[in-house]
């Protein structure tokens, strides 16, 4: 069995909580889900409904030392100089709910999705348990995701929109590698990229016949 987690901030958790969104988004992966986890991140306060789809909500205040727990300083000049609070990509909020996520999972293999992303046009089965398949079978990869319509092959790009990785070697990657130069450095996938270019490791994109990325970027 595998989990899958999602994750929303105030300004999209109205559009995860409408009637059926939910619902879309862990059908779209065509897998019998575990448990469906989702990480709201500084939304208590915001008057949600519930959701329909079973799943556990996880809130980002009940984790004030994530960051710490996966090596990650909370204080650091440079990523508040790079990626500041109050801003889009604030490296602090982009660095926090995917972690919380790895830290509550209990699945051997972890599925993590962007809350406004859906998967279409599979006709070979359910992207997740092909990755699955090829985590199994390819130790040089770190992590599999679904592509936008290429041909599958390897990279050293990583992206968070959708990917499914094991949730024990995730957990004990080192997510503070020097090199960041960036704002995107210090974001988790960027922590993340540094990670597998320093391992020599790789991200698998998957094929068409697996399913597309649509994004729909609330």
């Amino acid at each position: 069995m595998i989990d899958l987690v999602t994750y929303c901030c105030p300004k999209d958790a109205h559009k995860l909580h409408a009637p059926g969104a939910l619902e879309a988004l862990v059908r779209s992966h065509g897998c019998a889900f575990s448990r469906v986890l989702v990480v709201q991140q500084d939304c208590r306060g915001l008057d949600l409904p519930p959701f329909t789809q079973p799943c556990v909500v996880l809130e980002t205040e009940e984790y004030p030392g994530i960051r710490g727990e996966f090596g990650i300083p909370d204080s650091d000049p440079l990523g508040d100089e790079m990626a500041p609070r109050g801003t889009k990509y604030c490296w602090q909020n982009h660095c926090q709910c995917q972690l919380v996520g790895l830290k509550e999972a209990r699945t051997e293999h972890v599925a993590f999705c962007d809350c406004d992303v859906v998967i279409e046009g599979a006709w070979r089965g359910s992207w997740v348990e092909e990755g699955v398949r090829i985590l199994k079978a390819r130790p040089e990869v770190l992590m599999v995701s679904p592509g936008h319509g290429q041909p599958g092959y390897d990279c050293d790009v990583v992206s968070q929109i959708a990917f499914v990785c094991e949730r024990d070697r995730m957990r004990g990657i080192d997510l503070d590698l020097p090199g960041k130069a960036g704002a995107f450095d210090f974001v988790f996938e960027g922590r993340v990229q540094r990670y597998v270019r320093a391992r020599g490791l790789k991200r698998h994109l998957l094929g068409p016949q697996w399913g597309v990325i649509h994004h729909y970027e609330w």
